[in-house]
Formats: structure tokens, sequence, C-alpha cells
């Protein structure tokens, strides 16, 4: 610190009276004669009353003095006609001048001031938590949140106004200040303070939340600006889209597109996927390695994290919002199918679009299977026998077990709901059109898919003729009536064919 100022003391002596000059503008406003009227008489007659060991004759002395020095200059710095022909302190960051000879000192003005607040506040860290909050609730109280407010509007006219020039210069100026401040950031005590200060900041935001309320026209004008800001964000991307379209031709856009692109560093973006394939690797080991052998530590951690967050849940709500939630989608879909039917081209045009929409995805899987297959066999092979030998088909028959399981229950407790369905589905289909329909496609398509049928129905029946063998296990029963139905259909069908 005392090197500091010693440094900045010689800075500011190597341009004496530049810095004279300044102080003397300073001195002479308004402001400040009247800060010096009020406060350095006080000073001068702490100076008469403060004296120790000096008999009774000196100290009437002393206060003589303070009390006729002290007139002398509250009478010349509150002179009502010097307080009229004197500057206002602001008005001299009009002066070009004077803006110019005290940009030369502003930092080491500024560090000297922010040194005398970290002295203070170092202070009033040291006071009891009672006198803490009397200060905190006293500033805040007596704070002209408006000017503050002013002061933070003409801070970024200002910024404004040097990004247009020099869009780069705040960055150049505040990289040597953010590198100190980061390197003096305590960020421990940082993290410390948000974690102790949550319920702090949540009455804050509580508070905040009660008082806007209070004015519910101005809460409604605030959330009036969200579409306002959208509505301008979104005219915005229209105009820079269209101006796009507009000025260049289908080559210049491709070419800017495609430029993109290839300027995108792809070393960067393989070496980001790299590093964060890497992460998800060292989060699934290291929960296996903190938590019990057998049982990594993610699944507890999820547990604790959701019962908490379950018990809070109002199941009745979410399941209600749920439902909501589908009718709205339901809304938004009928809307749109009605807004599409006063425009029919949109509509045909979705419609006629689909197969190409299709080809493009069949495409994409015709030339991964192509690819596949022009690889060398033993790699695939042995990729596709890793595949099937990881795959953990007991699960999939635990998931179908239970799901049989499940559907066997309720067909034994309540059979009547599954028949009234399908009873339901039977009364609402037009059998005759089902028919209609199933004739056509087999007069049309019958012939063309002969050689698939031809291709697979023989191996499907002989699978089925199998299944429907003599053998000794439970399905036997089954299997014997299924034989014995069928024995009959066939039976039944040459003796139909013999009497034709």
């Amino acid at each position: 610190m005392s090197k500091q100022h010693h440094i900045g003391s010689k800075e500011i002596l190597s341009d004496a009276p530049a810095f004279r000059e300044v102080l003397e503008q300073i001195s002479n406003t308004k402001e400040m004669r009247q800060l010096a009227g009020n406060l350095l008489p006080e000073l001068i007659r702490l100076w008469a009353v403060s004296g120790t060991g000096a008999g009774p004759a000196r100290s009437v002395f002393r206060k003589g003095v303070a009390s006729a020095a002290g007139n002398s200059i509250k009478n010349a710095m509150l002179d009502e006609k010097g307080l009229d022909e004197a500057p206002a302190l602001h008005s001299l960051a009009s002066d070009e001048a004077f803006t110019s000879r005290a940009s030369a000192h502003t930092g080491l003005l500024l560090n000297g001031l922010l040194s005398l607040l970290v002295n203070g506040a170092e202070e009033i860290r040291k006071l009891d938590v009672a006198a803490k909050k009397r200060l905190v609730e006293t500033i805040v109280r007596d704070l002209s949140t408006g000017k503050s407010a002013e002061l933070l509007t003409v801070f970024c006219r200002t910024i404004n106004d040097v990004h247009k020039n020099e869009p780069d210069f705040l960055s150049r100026a505040l990289a040597p200040a953010f590198e100190k401040w980061i390197t003096s950031l305590d960020f421990g005590e940082v993290k410390e303070a948000l974690e102790t200060g949550i319920p702090s900041i949540s009455a804050v935001v509580h508070m905040i939340n009660t008082t806007m309320w209070h004015y519910p026209g101005k809460v409604i004008s605030f959330l009036a600006l969200v579409p306002s800001l959208g509505n301008i964000a979104v005219d915005a991307l229209a105009q820079a889209v269209g101006m796009f379209n507009e000025k260049g031709s289908p080559d210049l856009v491709a070419d800017v597109i495609l430029s993109v692109l290839r300027e995108t560093d792809a070393d960067t973006v393989g070496r980001l996927v790299n590093e964060l394939a890497e992460m998800v690797r060292r989060f699934h080991v290291g929960s296996a390695l903190i938590g019990e052998p057998g049982a990594p530590q993610l699944p507890n951690d999820v547990s604790v994290l959701l019962e908490s967050v379950f018990s809070t849940i109002n199941g009745e709500v979410f399941w209600k919002s749920r439902t909501a939630v589908a009718e709205i989608k339901e809304q938004a879909g009928r809307a749109l199918t009605n807004v599409l039917a006063d425009h029919p081209e949109l509509l045909a045009g979705s419609l006629s679009t689909k197969s190409a929409v299709h080809n493009a995805r069949f495409r994409t899987l015709g030339h991964r299977l192509e690819t596949l297959e022009s690889l060398d066999t033993e790699k695939i092979n042995e990729a596709l026998a890793q595949s099937l030998a990881g795959l953990d088909l007991q699960e999939g028959a635990n998931i179908i077990n239970a799901t049989v399981l499940l559907a066997n229950r309720m067909f034994e407790d309540r059979p009547e709901v599954l028949r009234d369905k399908i009873t339901s589905l039977m009364d609402a289909l037009d059998t005759y059109e089902v028919s209609a329909f199933l004739e056509n496609a087999g007069e049309i398509v019958g012939e063309a898919l002969r050689p698939l049928a031809r291709a697979m129905v023989p191996p499907l029946t002989k699978g089925f003729i199998k299944a429907l063998a003599v053998d000794d296990d439970e399905f036997e029963d089954a299997a014997e009536s299924a034989r014995h139905m069928l024995a009959a259909l066939l039976l039944k069908n040459g003796e139909a064919e013999q009497h034709d």
C-alpha cells in the first residue's frame, strides 16, 4: 500500500502545476465551497479544544484563534455572491481542458478513494452484527436510488459512445484492471457469502414482489414489456434475414452459410466433444468409486433429491396440469388445422412433400447400411456380436412378463373393460368400408406382393405347423385343440370344393 502511495505521489508531483489547477477548479465549485465553509470551521474548533498539556492562557488563545479563523473561512466560503458566481461541480465535466487535466490523475484519486473505502470496510467488519445491520439499513434508507439510476444511465450512454468509436476499447482498457481484480478477489469468501445469503436474497426477492404488487398497474406494464421486446427481436431478425435474402443471390447465400461451416474450428469442436465425453466418463467412474461397492453414488443422491421434490409436489394439481397441457396441445392442433383449411395450398404442400422427407431419411439409412456392408466383414461381425452379447434380454423378458402379468390381472378382475372397449370400437367401425378396403387392396397390391408372399408364407407356415406338432408340455392340450380346428377347417373346405 505504501509503495503504491509513494509511486502515486511521485506521479502527481511530477505534474504539480496541472494537478494544482485541477484542485483549484474543484475547490472553487459551489459544492466544495459549501463543504469547506461548514467542515473547516468545525475542524479548527476541534483543534482548539483537543490540545493536551496547555495552560489556561494557551487554551484561551487557541480558542480565540480558532473562532476568528473559523468565522473568516465560513464567511469567505459561504458568501452569497461567491456561491452564486461559483460553478456547479458537475459543470466542470463539460470543460475539455479540465477533463483532460483531471483524467491524468483520476485513476490515482480513485485508487486512493478505494483504499479509503477498503480500510473503512475492514473497520466496519470488526463491528458487532447489530451495528453492521444499523449501518447497512441507514445507508440503504438514505441512498438516493434515483441518482444511482441516473448515474447508471449516463454511464451507459458514455460507454455506448465509446463502443461506437472503438468496439474493442473497453476490453483493452479493462484487461489489466480485471486481472488485478481477479487476483485480489477471494472466491471462497464470495461463495460463502452466496451460500449464507440465500435466505436474505430470497427475502429480498419476496420484498420486491410484494412491493411491486402494491402497484398492480406497474406489474402489468412491466410484463407488457416482454411481448414488446419479443416483437422487437423477431422484427429485427426478420429484417436482417429479409435483407440478406433480398440483397444476396442464392449462390451468395449458400457461400456465406457454408463459409460459417468452413471457418468453424473443427479441431476445437472435436476437443470440446472429447472433453465432454471424458467428463461424463469420469463422472460415471467417480460415482462408482465414492459409492458403496456395487452401488454408485448417483442413484442415492438423485433419490434424495427426487424424494424432497416429490414430497413438495401437489399430485392432484400436477396430474391435472398434465391433462391441461394435452388439451392445450389439442386446441393448438385444431387451430393449426383450421388455419390450414383456409390455406389449402399449404395443406396440400405438407402432404405432397412428406414423401420427399421420408425419401431423405431412407437414403440416409441406406447409405449407412451400404457403408457397413462395404467395411471389413470380420470387424462388422465382431461389432454386431459384441452388441448382441451385451444386449440384456433378461431385462426385456422381465418387461414383457410384468406387462402381461398386469394385463392378466386386469382381465381377471375387470374383464368387461377390454370387452366394452373392443365392442365400442367395432360398433364405431364401418365394417363395410373396412371390407371394401381390404378387398381393393388385395386386388391392387396382391399380385404385386405375390413374390414376397411366396418367399415369406412357406417358412412362416412351416413354423406354425411345427408349433402345432405333438409335444409333451403344458401347452399340448391347446395345441391339440388347434390341430382339430385346423383339420376340421381343411376338411370342410375340401368337401366344399368336391361339391362344387
